[in-house]
């Protein structure tokens, strides 16, 4: 079968790698130049099965005014965007109470841990090489109500394949010693060794590599039209060209509503802006080596070779990816309070900074599968999760169109979650 992947970031590339291994004459269309250059190009770097907590929990509705005043929130809405997202925001809104809460958790965490299981056959079978750490990551609470919070978070996940260890200051510093000068901020720590860290557009390009010769790659190609008849769609007007398959999946994160929109599928997904910064350091091998979390910041810290990686910061702003430059200097600031050691180092050093958009579904769990036209599959909605879940929501797709069998039950992502019933 001839299959069009639109989109080639984490998701359409893996779900390439996937379909191309079954069998099928793969096409990989994306309007870039290259693999991994849009959300997928400087993410956090964490793989993090145990940050499957949807942001639209509880705690968001009770503060949710603070998503429209306080730079610190996890989210945050600018009330001129609020209206125009409104029936998106109602569906957040309406997610956020405990029992959509709970059963989302738990729908991420078992997409996020098989995900994580799919990615290290991949790299073993590969021998890809993308700056993996396999030292787990750390969360940092600087309140003991958020202590607390965040243990009973990890309770609620209640699978005996969430590993994590409670600590207490003393121990979260032998753990990561270059917390050491900041150990009275810190009231304690939950540390999770099953995640993993790794750059992910190096992941894109190393996977791309292996495609080359089994995948055709259309780069610096837009689409600008999905046509239909019927129930189906008969093919991709493009930039460069008429494309025609069999089947089409749908990989393009935050555009995939607006691609999706012309042939009268509606998938609940917003952009969310969230932004990194990249500091390169001198070589050095007494740098921190733990990827941390800090939950009051609502920012991680993600260690590579010699670059760390500072991401936070979530805006709804519609399809602006512009860079506030005071978002990337509170993050290199934050990295400077969070080592002090590191600062003068840091000082006048290259620092490289990205503003991206997050595809993020309303209920905070992405949307995998079938729709309403026969011939579309979509593989989207990841949020803040897509490193983590990628791979394995991609096999999943690649099992469902191959009509093999699942380790996951696919039903749970399907966009038909959102008829009411």
């Amino acid at each position: 079968m001839k299959i069009t992947v639109i989109g080639a970031g984490l998701i359409g590339l893996t779900t390439a790698y996937y379909l191309q291994k079954q069998g099928h004459s793969v096409v990989l269309i994306d309007r870039q130049a290259g693999p991994g250059l849009e959300t997928s190009f400087a993410n956090g770097g964490m793989l993090t099965p145990s940050q499957s907590a949807p942001w639209n929990s509880p705690e968001t509705l009770e503060n949710i005014w603070k998503l429209f005043v306080s730079s610190h929130a996890p989210l945050r809405i600018h009330p001129m965007v609020f209206m125009s997202s409104l029936p998106w925001n109602i569906k957040f809104i309406k997610y956020s109470f405990i029992d959509s809460f709970l059963e989302n958790q738990k729908k991420n965490f078992l997409l996020a841990n098989y995900s994580l299981h799919q990615l290290r056959m991949i790299r073993e079978d590969l021998s890809l090489n993308y700056e993996f750490s396999r030292v787990g990551t750390l969360k940092i609470f600087r309140t003991k109500e958020q202590f607390e919070q965040g243990i009973k978070l990890c309770s609620l996940i209640d699978n005996e394949d969430l590993h994590y260890k409670i600590l207490n200051v003393d121990e979260t510093v032998d753990l990561e010693p270059a917390l050491d000068q900041v150990r009275n901020e810190i009231h304690g720590g939950l540390y999770f060794p099953d995640d993993e860290s790794g750059d992910a557009h190096q992941f894109c390009k190393a996977l791309s590599g292996f495609l080359n010769s089994k995948v055709d790659f259309l780069y610096n190609t837009n689409i600008t039209k999905l046509v239909k008849l019927g129930n189906e769609i008969i093919k991709l007007e493009t930039s460069n060209g008429e494309i025609n398959s069999d089947l089409y999946v749908l990989a393009a994160g935050s555009y995939s509503r607006i691609l999706a929109a012309q042939v009268g599928v509606h998938i609940p997904v917003q952009p969310v802006k969230g932004y990194s910064a990249t500091i390169t350091l001198p070589e050095n091998k007494l740098y921190p080596k733990i990827p941390v979390i800090d939950e009051s910041r609502h920012i991680a810290v993600t260690p590579f070779a010699n670059r760390f990686r500072i991401a936070g910061m979530a805006e709804l702003v519609g399809y602006n990816t512009s860079i506030n430059k005071a978002r990337i200097k509170t993050l290199v600031d934050y990295f400077k309070t969070l080592y002090p050691k590191l600062s003068d180092i840091s000082e006048n050093v290259e620092v490289t900074p990205w503003a991206g958009l997050r595809p993020y579904c309303c209920d905070g769990v992405p949307v995998l599968g079938n729709c309403e036209i026969t011939n579309l599959i979509l593989n989207t909605g990841h949020g803040h999760l897509g490193w983590t879940m990628s791979v394995g929501s991609s096999k999943l797709v690649a099992d469902l169109i191959g009509n093999n069998s699942m380790e996951l039950d696919c039903s749970m992502y399907h966009l038909n979650r959102f008829i009411k019933k």
